[in-house]
């Protein structure tokens, strides 16, 4: 086709040709920038999902570890508490050569014993048990020559310091000779450990 335009249309067509292609060039770089940006966009997107969950997991993976130690150390705490409790009640229990060596030193001419028994309490907080410790249970029976024997034996029964709340019923003291006696007391945990 032959262009008998003038020269001044000819240029200004050129221009507005021109002006068409750079203006398709910039649709196309704005287009193609839009579309890198939503790219960039989802990938991000994707990403920060996937470190959300990663933080979701790790933190249920720490509490359920957290979880886990906190009952083990309870656990750990219980065990603990019944071991002192069994340490306690085994560094107190009423050892018979403490008891045999004080009743002996007490024990007059004259008066015998028959029966002993003894048994090792722990405290439970209840009525008539120890409050301030482990103690033992002292039972004692036997037979004095005379009710003054029987005097002698408690009176030093009740200045040692290993016995407490000695009783003797009052049955122990109805005979004057050939007294058959009974006697109930306690040793207290400060006197069963060795010094």
């Amino acid at each position: 086709m032959i262009n008998l335009l003038p020269p001044h249309h000819k240029t200004q067509l050129a221009a507005e040709e021109r002006f068409r292609l750079m203006a398709a060039s910039g649709l196309a770089l704005v287009a193609f920038l839009l579309a890198f940006v939503l790219l960039l966009l989802s990938v991000f997107l994707y990403l920060e999902g996937g470190i959300t969950a990663q933080k979701t997991l790790l933190l249920s993976a720490q509490e359920a570890q957290s979880e886990d130690e906190v009952r083990v150390l309870k656990e750990i705490k219980e065990r603990n508490g019944l071991l002192s409790q069994v340490e306690q009640f085994y560094s107190a229990s009423l050892t018979p050569s403490i008891v045999f060596e004080r009743l002996a030193a007490d024990l007059p001419q004259g008066v015998y014993l028959t029966v002993l028994t003894s048994t090792a309490t722990l405290p439970q907080g209840g009525k008539g048990e120890a409050k301030d410790g482990p103690r033992g249970r002292i039972a004692l029976s036997g037979r004095a020559a005379t009710r003054e024997h029987l005097r002698e034996f408690q009176a030093r029964l009740l200045a040692d310091p290993v016995f407490e709340e000695v009783l003797f019923p009052p049955s122990s003291w109805v005979a004057l000779e050939d007294v058959e006696f009974s006697i109930t007391m306690f040793v207290p945990e400060r006197a069963l450990q060795t010094p």
